[in-house]
């Protein structure tokens, strides 16, 4: 009985790594599946490819300044809960993205709808793993699975986008995400979310708000370059090695300060003469 029991509930656990597995798929999906459909979204939307672009790169920088406030929501309103919530928002804003009839709207429902619901629906999935299977072997290989689906749903994002792209429209694609995503909150019954122990976090809206600077694409000062030369000892001219000075033709007269200079004495008067020739007084 006791064997029975260990073996449903290890059924159970596995049952709702399809689930996290999926969702995991779709945001990394979503992150790159827009690169192949940019032209026909401008086109249609008489909008050009930078402010497509935009929308890209909106969704991605909303994603991650609010990957830290979901992940505390996670602890607030528990990690199921916080998944199916994120689940839903990203399935309004995929509808919202494939119905939109200008660039704003697609900026309201692929950029900020569904990086809001990736940010929800992300650390759920890692932390639900974590908690669901205390063993370290287990634990290591469902992680491996659901790392595994994030890097094939962005590999993929580019072939299914630019298929469906091709075949019907760029609506579709987001038209799918929709229909998935709505398949995975049916799936995510089966998840069972242990209980958590302890009183609940409050949110941090200071530490929220500060956060979000770091992510800001700041860029780095760069240093000056500043050129040391150094000082090469200067090279006797062929015309001193001729027997000329450098003052022309009066003999220069020096206080030798070396101890072992020309004269072996030091503080002599060095005399250089017009044949180069050093003599000591």
């Amino acid at each position: 009985m006791t064997d029975m029991s260990v073996s449903r509930a290890g059924a159970a656990a596995r049952s709702m790594i399809l689930p996290l597995a999926l969702a995991q798929f779709i945001a990394s999906y979503a992150a790159t599946n827009m690169n192949v459909a940019i032209t026909p979204i401008a086109t249609d939307l008489g909008t050009t490819v930078a402010g497509v672009q935009t929308a890209i790169t909106l969704f991605t920088l909303t994603m991650a300044a609010l990957m830290i406030p979901g992940s505390k929501l996670t602890d607030i309103w528990g990690r199921k809960r916080c998944f199916v919530i994120g689940l839903a928002v990203y399935a309004v804003g995929g509808l919202l993205a494939a119905l939109s009839q200008g660039l704003p709207q697609l900026i309201v429902g692929y950029s900020l709808l569904e990086g809001i619901g990736s940010a929800l629906m992300i650390p759920p999935i890692y932390i639900l793993v974590t908690v669901t299977f205390p063993d370290v072997k287990s634990r290591a290989r469902y992680f491996g699975v659901v790392s595994g689906a994030g890097g094939l749903g962005a590999a993929a994002g580019p072939l299914i986008g630019g298929l469906v792209t091709s075949a019907i429209s760029w609506r579709a694609s987001f038209g799918l995400q929709v229909l998935v995503v709505a398949w995975i909150i049916w799936l995510a019954r089966k998840i069972n979310d242990p209980a958590r122990s302890g009183p609940k976090p409050r949110f941090d809206l200071t530490g929220a708000v500060l956060s979000f600077p770091s992510l800001s694409p700041a860029a780095p000062s760069r240093p000056r370059n500043r050129q040391v030369r150094a000082r090469r000892p200067r090279a006797r001219s062929r015309y001193r090695d001729a027997g000329h000075g450098r003052h022309g033709d009066k003999p220069r007269t020096i206080r030798d300060a070396r101890p072992d200079g020309p004269s072996g004495l030091r503080g002599q008067l060095v005399t250089e003469g017009h044949d180069g020739l050093v003599n000591a007084t």
